[in-house]
């Protein structure tokens, strides 16, 4: 099964939400951990999709070399395009 960011963040809000409500130390602190833990697992799933989303830009750009000329930098497209 493939987490969503909004499963991971929702997950870290009822963590959150249980943390506040505990009247146990030790209960308040696993809490607190597990919101810790699901919002890191959060932001690992957004960096991931980042990642992925450039690698798949620049591998796009490498196969339509038409616009780099010869010196290998970009070229701008011609005028009217």
């Amino acid at each position: 099964m493939a987490l969503s960011y909004e499963f991971l963040i929702e997950r870290a809000e009822q963590a959150a939400q249980e943390a506040a409500g505990s009247l146990l130390d030790n209960v308040k602190e696993r809490a607190l951990r597990s919101e810790i833990a699901w919002r890191a697992m959060a932001s690992q799933l957004l960096e991931v999709a980042q990642g992925r989303k450039l690698a798949q830009q620049e591998k796009l750009a490498a196969s339509h070399p038409s616009n780099v000329g010869s010196s290998g930098l970009q070229m701008p497209p011609p005028d009217g395009l």
